[in-house]
């Protein structure tokens, strides 16, 4: 397994990470990992949760119909100039 070394942590912030190993009961260093472990598994949910809502809307604006071939060229007439525009 890996290491990881912190070094010049603010006082306060060492001090909450010891008063919550004392509360969790674990060491120091348990509690640090299992706080970084929550952060990473908060963001994967609501990286989660925002996918999952946009597949909802997606599902929920009805069936897609497949765009025609000049349906495509007046996207791509409005689509290219507006392109180059910002290649600049």
């Amino acid at each position: 397994m890996a290491s990881l070394t912190l070094k010049d942590i603010p006082a306060e912030i060492h001090e909450r990470l010891k008063s919550s190993a004392d509360s969790n009961f674990r060491s120091i260093t348990q509690e640090a990992f299992a706080r970084l472990q929550l952060s990473f598994d908060v963001e994967e949910a609501a990286a989660t949760k925002l996918h999952q809502s946009w597949i909802d809307q997606a599902v929920a604006s009805g069936p897609a119909r497949p765009a025609r071939k000049y349906q495509w060229q007046q996207i791509q007439r409005r689509a290219l100039p507006r392109a180059r525009g910002h290649q600049r």
